[in-house]
């Protein structure tokens, strides 16, 4: 992975470990203040919160490897878009048979 991608997986990352280590923490207080935590309260949301980070971390690890795949592939065609055969989109236009060609554009 290059740096910009690993800085963006390193701030979800960050964030994450927060989260998550004050969900912990949360929940863990819920257990031992039980007078306070009527009706589970602070049990639910510590729970909660973990979760939401852990989504969120898996939210930015898949931003980051699509971003980076995104970088990596541009400028590489698959070998199938240039045959020749009318029901194909071409990446350049010039490659495809003259009869589509008048078929989609005035060519005079």
């Amino acid at each position: 992975m290059q740096g910009k991608h690993l800085n963006t997986l390193l701030t979800f990352k960050r964030a994450a470990t927060f989260g998550i280590g004050f969900g912990i923490i949360l929940f863990l207080f819920s257990l031992f203040a039980s007078g306070y935590n009527k009706g589970y309260f602070l049990s639910i949301l510590g729970i909660g919160i973990i979760v939401a980070c852990m989504v969120n971390f898996g939210f930015g690890m898949f931003l980051s490897l699509i971003d980076e795949y995104t970088v990596n592939s541009k400028g590489k065609v698959h070998p199938s878009a240039f045959k020749k055969s009318n029901n194909l989109v071409y990446k350049d236009f010039n490659q495809c048979n003259p009869s589509v060609k008048k078929k989609y554009v005035n060519v005079k």
